[in-house]
């Protein structure tokens, strides 16, 4: 039947991951190699037998991802998933905990055999955290994780919307290489220390130099709580701070005139540039008595309460130590749009066990 066997190779492609674009097209040229070996040549193009109609596409593919599943729901898949794998690869690390509510309802309505709790009605008693690092990840992060590791959230990953982190090095090929990884339901400080404390005790020896991460104090106080201890120092992403800066100055209400936002930026950046701490020093003095800055209390308001106070984080003058070149994370922002667009193929409607099967 040419249909079955069309079916089955779209059920092969969509488990190899093939993207939605470059599977239509492969059917298209499987449709017409069917066609030629049964020796049809007169056929219409509404023949499903050999040209299937999109949601049916859908509907293959949505079949053979479900078949692969180890449970219907996404926590139970996820817990079976990594007890299988500790099976199979005792030597990677895994930490599950799925997500429990406070009132016990049905196996089906919360997070035993059902789909994660709604977080309004029933807010949970622990949050759900997973966290994995595999054996050559060690190994890479005991070669590469010593001189700074960088570490970002992104979302989008998940129909959750749980924030996906990963740990990465660059390796001396100029190469970004994720290290570690961890799902947790909500980006809160404290979640992001249990994490880094897992990690801590699966790598005792793990002792950076610097963590570099994007302007955010739960990731800044969670580095600070675990690691400051061992001496790490954070360093925060030059791209993400002129980003930062660009936003608050483009906001209406931050009150600074449209022609003055790139003298405004270009000051900030030139401050940021100082090679020695006397002349940031004298550059920030000269930036606060400018009209810019003095006419503009939200403005210097921002300033002095999101940027002045942590200044030994993201001016130049204060990175004299060795810390491998590495200014920003955008190396990490590649494996984040790999991850999202070419391995999970912009779906939004993935599950959590769709990313850590990957």
């Amino acid at each position: 039947m040419p249909f079955f066997r069309l079916e089955q190779f779209i059920k092969e492609m969509a488990m190899k991951g093939v993207a939605k674009e470059a599977l239509i097209s492969m059917i298209k040229d499987k449709g017409a190699e069917l066609r030629s070996s049964d020796g049809v040549t007169a056929l219409y193009e509404t023949d499903a037998r050999y040209f299937p109609t999109d949601s049916m596409v859908k509907n293959i593919v949505g079949r053979a991802i479900r078949a692969q599943r180890l449970h219907a729901h996404d926590q139970p898949a996820c817990e079976a998933f990594v007890k299988r794998e500790q099976e199979l690869k005792p030597d990677d690390k895994w930490y599950f905990r799925a997500s429990t509510p406070q009132q016990v309802g049905t196996d089906d309505q919360f997070g035993i055999h059902g789909p994660f709790v709604d977080m309004q009605s029933c807010p949970p008693i622990q949050d759900f955290l997973l966290v994995h690092q595999t054996e050559f990840q060690q190994q890479m992060m005991r070669k590469y994780g010593r001189t700074i590791v960088g570490m970002d959230a992104t979302y989008k990953v998940c129909k959750w919307s749980f924030p996906f982190f990963l740990l990465t090095v660059v390796t001396n090929h100029g190469h970004a290489f994720p290290v570690a990884m961890f799902f947790m339901e909500n980006e809160s400080g404290s979640g992001i220390a249990e994490a880094l404390s897992i990690i801590r005790k699966w790598n005792p020896d793990w002792r950076p130099a610097y963590m570099m991460v994007d302007k955010d104090t739960k990731e800044e106080n969670a580095i600070n709580e675990q690691l400051a201890p061992l001496g790490t120092k954070v360093l925060l992403c030059d791209f993400h701070r002129l980003q930062a800066w660009e936003r608050a100055l483009n906001k209406t209400d931050m009150g600074v005139r449209k022609g003055r936002k790139l003298a405004v930026k270009a000051a900030l950046s030139d401050l940021a540039r100082a090679g020695t701490i006397e002349l940031f020093e004298a550059k920030l003095a000269a930036f606060k008595q400018s009209d810019d800055y003095m006419c503009n209390p939200k403005l210097s308001s921002y300033l002095a309460t999101h940027w002045w106070p942590c200044a030994e984080l993201w001016a130049a003058c204060y990175r004299k130590a060795y810390h491998g070149g590495i200014d920003t994370n955008n190396h990490q922002e590649a494996l984040n749009r790999a991850l999202k667009y070419r391995f999970l193929n912009s779906r939004v409607s993935n599950e959590v066990y769709d990313g850590i099967c990957v």
